[in-house]
């Protein structure tokens, strides 16, 4: 009672640390709350972009950088319709709220250690690539220095398509800076980018490109921080019908028939798209004589005869077709016209996967902007990554074409060879007509799901010895020893059933 006489009544006892009292409902684990609080949130549900603070206010900063993110570009009028414009605008909207997503997305992962990490970057340099190398760490990644004095920093990813969101990540923090350095907000260089000194760009250069051993293109961006996956594996689906539902999915969106018949192209014949997407009447009937589109090596664009890109039985339905709604007479007319020199030259104008007319071949913008990417993410199609089957981890772009051609190829490869000696021919002769200059790096890239050791080693000495992709003499002498002058006949009579020659 004296301890109870001894408090003033109008003073509330303090309850211990830990207490329930007064407290008639505690959450022991928020869902999202830490100690930094809430975390930021981006609203894209009205007309603006708002994104939220801990407090469930706007954040002032990254306010500022989003609306400036979105500030549409001055884009050149002249010469552009209305609808052009329109999807330039619809496709710079989209990458600027990837960016934001990526900005804000690293804020919440480094929240607990660093409560306001978009204004703790903007101290210098040093601080934003603590930042990042926080973050690296909360992604599972490790940095360790690069080898050499201009090498910066190795992260090295654990999977491919984790590698892809952290480059992405990157550049988008690098554009973040950008802003806020035209803002006043940040003084010091670009922390993504190698310091001044130490730069691996020539003067007034921003990137530089090079070609491997290997014969494949890289480009160096002058980065301090270099993601580096585990290894560059093509993505394939197990699913047999693939490129029927990307079909299925452009008739449900609407493609035109120019569209749908170039991604068709795509899918049967493998080709990239600076190889299908400009080609010409032309080429399909003159050069092609209806078998085959020839179309440029990658390297070489010029030499329009260096590939031939075979066309299926299903592919000539779909050109004809084409021709006839293109041009009064469909392919008969266009076939007179081969027939005179004036009428060639014709040909040469006439491309083949056009909107006006066949005056001018279709943008990619028009083919994968307004196309192929919404009619692809309307039917929910995404690539699953190598090594994590149940992950899905981004939308199924056109490339991806190529890559299931190759996939379905080579698995029936697989089940139709009788012998080693058969599957070696077909893979080699696949590597060929998919154009690749280096028979080690188509291997080392489908090699994951297709190639066993021991047929790696083989073609890869017998290819690179030539550093081209003509049939190595190995090989034919293997075959030869092999095979009677029958079995070599059927063997030759089916690898070019699959690779040369029209379904």
């Amino acid at each position: 009672m004296a301890i109870a006489a001894s408090v003033a009544p109008d003073v509330a006892p303090k309850p211990r640390r830990g207490s329930r009292r007064n407290a008639p409902f505690i959450r022991r684990r928020p869902l999202a709350r830490t100690r930094a609080g809430l975390p930021y949130r981006i609203d894209t549900s009205g007309d603006t972009v708002v994104v939220y603070g801990p407090k469930g206010e706007p954040d002032e900063l990254l306010q500022f950088y989003a609306d400036r993110r979105l500030a549409p570009p001055d884009i050149e009028v002249s010469g552009s319709s209305k609808r052009d414009i329109e999807a330039e605008l619809k496709v710079y909207r989209s990458r600027a709220l990837r960016d934001i997503i990526a900005v804000v997305g690293v804020v919440n992962a480094v929240r607990v250690k660093h409560p306001a990490a978009h204004r703790t970057m903007l101290l210098d340099r040093h601080a934003s690539r603590g930042i990042m190398r926080e973050f690296f760490g909360k992604c599972g990644c490790t940095v360790k220095p690069g080898s050499g004095r201009n090498a910066g920093h190795v992260v090295q990813a654990n999977t491919e398509a984790q590698g892809i969101e952290i480059s992405v990540t990157v550049t988008a923090l690098s554009g973040y800076l950008g802003i806020m350095a035209e803002a006043g907000l940040y003084e010091d260089h670009d922390a993504t980018k190698m310091d001044p000194k130490a730069s691996r760009m020539a003067t007034g250069k921003s990137k530089s490109t090079s070609r491997g051993e290997d014969g494949r293109f890289t480009v160096d961006t002058d980065r301090y921080f270099r993601i580096r996956g585990v290894g560059r594996t093509a993505p394939r689906t197990n699913n047999p019908f693939f490129l029927s539902r990307v079909m299925a999915a452009g008739k449900a969106y609407g493609w035109c028939k120019a569209v749908e018949v170039c991604i068709l192209a795509k899918g049967r014949t493998g080709g990239r798209d600076f190889q299908v997407r400009p080609a010409t009447w032309y080429n399909y009937i003159v050069q092609g004589e209806e078998k085959y589109i020839p179309a440029p090596r990658k390297g070489g664009r010029r030499y329009w005869r260096s590939q031939k890109l075979i066309v299926c039985s299903e592919l000539r339905k779909g050109l004809e077709e084409l021709a006839a709604a293109a041009t009064a007479g469909g392919i008969r007319a266009l076939r007179a016209l081969a027939r005179t020199n004036k009428g060639k030259a014709r040909l040469k104008r006439m491309f083949i996967f056009s909107v006006d007319g066949g005056v001018s071949a279709m943008s990619y913008s028009y083919l994968n902007d307004e196309n192929f990417r919404p009619a692809i993410e309307q039917a929910g199609l995404r690539l699953r990554n190598y090594g994590a089957p149940n992950v899905e981890y981004r939308w199924v772009t056109m490339h991806q074409l190529r890559h299931e051609f190759t996939n379905r190829l080579l698995d029936h490869i697989r089940d139709t060879c009788a012998n080693e000696k058969d599957r070696l021919l077909k893979q080699v002769r696949l590597a060929h007509y998919m154009g690749w200059r280096s028979g080690e790096a188509m291997l080392r890239y489908y090699g994951a799901w297709h190639f066993e050791q021991e047929t790696y080693d083989f073609i890869s000495k017998a290819q690179e010895a030539a550093n081209d992709n003509t049939i190595p003499p190995g090989i034919e002498q293997a075959v030869r020893q092999a095979m009677n002058d029958n079995d070599r006949t059927v063997v030759s009579a089916v690898a070019g059933g699959l690779i040369r020659m029209a379904a």
